[in-house]
């Protein structure tokens, strides 16, 4: 990690990249006497957005942000960061010792009080939504009656790492027997932020299908461990960590991990599956792909009669790429006869897009789709409170469960199975049978006006279907693309 004036480390863009509102300083109220209140500005450069550049270490700050203050040995006060600045109220500072100042990003501190606290413990175990910041420095010069400006260089105190997987996988990545649990010690700033030697499992940043990251605790010695991908163990060798080390690039920690793939067809061609349903927004006039493989864009209850004003759409007519004003998504009663650019027209778009950083995208044919159906384990289920159907890749044959968690979730689609939510089926404006029933076109063309889907549903008695069947098209069904 580079060393810079203001401050290193961690949380990504795309996690913390919120909209700023500017808003008063909060004032730090004292939990009792603990000496004489002193507002104080704490002046570290650069404003703006609270983010970690993985290419550099490199962190700037976002509207309340936290620094917590310690003098004498004691927590004495926390600022707050406003407009290029941190500043707040502390409580009777020494000018025997300097201000020592503490970042943690979003970490939670639990229970702390002015004028007693001499230490306290943040846990770094979950790191998949954000990564935690961990840095300390003190003031240049010692406390100075009268003195309410004062600069510092903050300096991580952990490590930046990045695991690099062999095969992209977009599921949940944990590495195991890590130090998980630090101290932040006012008591002690000689050790300001310590590994307690609480030892757990870390689950990791997603910055893309193949890249991963965590901060890391300091330990002296190199760490034989394992990454945990969908209940399979990838044995890993994790370096000695110490304070500011950056491991990334040619440096990162390869993780050697199981490719998992959907054979379709009987010469043993294979595919991977996109992580969610193509979408469209019309007002951004973009393709991408939904962010959860269990989300979908319409429902009975949002679009009712009205889809022609729905702006986020997913189920399209098959064989529109445009051509005469008519685009896939369009409510047109037209039925389409020829292929034109036929279904592969929504490939050519999610190309052009490079959605998930790949240009390859296809959708499988008629009889793909019928090989997938007889050759895989697959079943209904609910995941995530939505109805559909979960396929398993080649080699898992476990069955599915009726239900999932986000959580439980997580750990199948890390192993490779698909969920293929039951999206219902469109006519004009009206949605039909959404979570009951799922429609998904396939590339090939049928007779006359038809064209081949694959449909699964379950009726009230619970009995469950899946097919793949000729459909008229101008019906609107899902896009789930394939590699």
């Amino acid at each position: 990690m580079k060393k810079l004036s203001t401050l290193l480390l961690i949380a990504f863009a795309f996690i913390l990249g919120l909209t700023q509102c500017k808003k008063s300083i909060d004032t730090i109220t004292s939990a009792g006497p603990v000496g004489e209140p002193v507002y104080i500005t704490l002046n570290v450069g650069d404003g703006g957005k609270h983010i970690v550049y993985p290419g550099t270490g490199a962190v700037v700050y976002t509207e309340n942000d936290k620094i917590y203050v310690g003098n004498k040995g004691l927590y004495i006060g926390t600022l707050t960061y406003h407009d290029g600045a941190f500043s707040g109220t502390v409580y009777g500072p020494s000018t025997e010792d300097y201000l020592h100042f503490y970042f943690l990003g979003n970490l939670a501190t639990g229970d702390i009080t002015e004028g007693s606290t001499t230490s306290f413990t943040v846990n770094i175990a979950d790191q998949s939504s954000s990564l935690p910041v961990l840095s300390y420095g003190h003031s240049s010069t010692k406390y100075i009656d009268g003195n309410t400006t004062y600069g510092c260089t903050l300096l991580n105190q952990c490590a930046l790492a990045e695991f690099k997987l062999n095969y992209g996988n977009s599921g949940a990545v944990k590495v195991t027997d890590m130090p998980t649990v630090a101290t932040i010690s006012f008591a002690n700033p000689d050790n300001a932020i310590a590994a307690t030697g609480t030892k757990g499992v870390i689950t990791l940043n997603s910055q893309s299908e193949t890249s991963k990251w965590a901060i890391l605790l300091p330990a002296a010695d190199a760490t034989a461990t394992t990454v945990t991908i969908g209940g399979t163990n990838f044995d890993v060798t994790v370096p000695a960590i110490t304070a500011n080390t950056y491991l990334a690039g040619s440096s990162a920690v390869a993780v050697d991990n199981i490719d998992y793939v959907f054979t379709v067809n009987d010469s043993g061609k294979t595919v991977h599956f996109s992580h969610g349903n193509l979408q469209y927004t019309k007002s951004t006039s973009t393709w991408s792909f939904m962010t959860n493989q269990y989300d979908i864009a319409e429902t009975e209850g949002n679009v009712g009669d009205d889809y022609a004003n729905q702006d986020v759409v997913s189920l399209f007519l098959w064989g529109a790429n445009g051509e005469n004003g008519i685009a896939p998504y369009n409510t047109s009663n037209i039925y389409w006869e020829g292929n034109v650019l036929g279904s592969n027209d929504w490939a050519i778009k999610a190309n052009a897009a490079n959605l998930d950083g790949h240009d390859d995208w296809f959708i499988l044919s008629e009889k793909e789709w019928s090989y997938l159906i007889s050759n895989h384990t697959h079943g209904w289920s609910t995941v995530a409170g939505q109805e559909g159907y979960v396929f398993r890749p080649d080699g898992n044959n476990t069955a599915v469960a009726s239900s999932y968690t986000k959580e439980t979730w997580a750990d199948e689609e890390a192993a490779g199975s698909v969920f293929l939510p039951a999206v219902g089926t469109r006519l004009l404006d009206d949605v039909f049978y959404a979570g009951e029933f799922g429609c998904y076109w396939t590339s090939t063309s049928g007779e006359g006006i038809n064209a081949w889907s694959m449909d699964f549903d379950k009726s009230p008695m619970n009995e469950i279907t899946i097919q793949v069947c000729e459909d008229m098209r101008n019906g609107g069904h899902a896009v789930r693309l394939v590699r």
